[in-house]
């Protein structure tokens, strides 16, 4: 019982931290003790096509990490106008190696002329962060002309967002 409300008031005041570093963390990220472990979640957001890319929409994705793991996992729904095949997806940007992961496809939902892909890459950790320590803002491509980054004009605001997400699943590993 003990160490509950000692993890309860480190994450508390983790929260507090960070809100007044970055903005309000806690709307925008669900967590839940587990026997394994605390499942952090960060709710669906968008990032923006690129604008060389072939996607219908913007991109909505998420990020589900355990905090006793060194990996998490983005999953993304992705519009498309044709029944595609992902293998492997690449997240690049400038001054950086790419970052290469496998894409496991969750489901494939037709909608009338266009496709729903729900695809899942699994990223350790430590290139995460390096992706968000980057001056420059990163594309992420899923193969098919697929691409999506943010603005240069909004990348500060995102790093400062991830960069608390760390702060807060470091604190509790």
């Amino acid at each position: 019982m003990r160490q509950w409300r000692i993890f309860t008031l480190l994450v508390m005041l983790m929260t507090t931290i960070t809100c007044v570093a970055g903005g309000n963390i806690s709307k925008k990220v669900k967590y839940m003790r587990g026997e394994n472990g605390t499942v952090y979640f960060v709710t669906p957001m968008k990032m923006p096509k690129a604008s060389d890319s072939k996607a219908l929409k913007n991109l909505i994705y998420d990020i589900t990490c355990l905090n006793s793991e060194d990996s998490l996992n983005l999953t993304a729904t992705v519009i498309s106008k044709d029944h595609l095949t992902f293998t492997e997806g690449s997240i690049t940007a400038d001054g950086m190696e790419p970052v290469k992961s496998k894409i496991e496809i969750v489901y494939l939902d037709p909608l009338g002329n266009k496709y729903e892909n729900r695809l899942r890459m699994r990223i350790s950790r430590a290139d995460f962060k390096k992706i968000y320590h980057n001056a420059a803002p990163f594309i992420l491509d899923f193969g098919h002309g697929l691409r999506f980054g943010f603005k240069q004009k909004t990348w500060p605001k995102e790093t400062r967002f991830m960069n608390d997400f760390f702060i807060m699943i470091d604190a509790t590993t």
